[in-house]
């Protein structure tokens, strides 16, 4: 498993010793964005129906949909609500290496597999 501050308990995340203060937490811009938003971003809920009826319709010939999860992410949350979509859906689901933070930790890994979705899905 791994340890450190920016692990998660699925073991996703890089082995980075904790900070001993809160000066030496480094955040990106995109990380500021996330913390000052975060309340509001997460109440926000797609309409799945209204996406399925347009799959099923207009765009029944020009657009192909999946849902995926990080087999690191195990039973979390985050990760049974792929489930739940792809129900609502009818659409394949995928099992990628990795956690959530995929394209973050293995860059290479996540264009390769999502490359290999995305062939798959315009075979289908």
């Amino acid at each position: 498993m791994t340890v450190g501050w920016k692990a998660t308990a699925s073991g996703a995340g890089a082995e980075i010793p904790p900070p001993q203060s809160e000066d030496e937490i480094q955040m990106d811009r995109d990380h500021i964005f996330w913390f000052e938003n975060e309340y509001v971003l997460s109440i926000w809920t797609p309409n799945l129906l209204e996406l399925k009826r347009h799959l099923a319709g207009e765009y029944k010939e020009t657009m192909a949909v999946a849902c995926t999860v990080g087999r690191a992410s195990r039973d979390a949350p985050y990760a049974q609500t792929t489930y739940v979509q792809m129900d609502i859906l009818g659409c394949e689901h995928h099992v990628w290496p990795g956690g959530h933070l995929i394209s973050v930790v293995d860059p290479e890994g996540f264009v390769k597999v999502l490359l290999e979705t995305l062939e798959k899905l315009d075979r289908d």
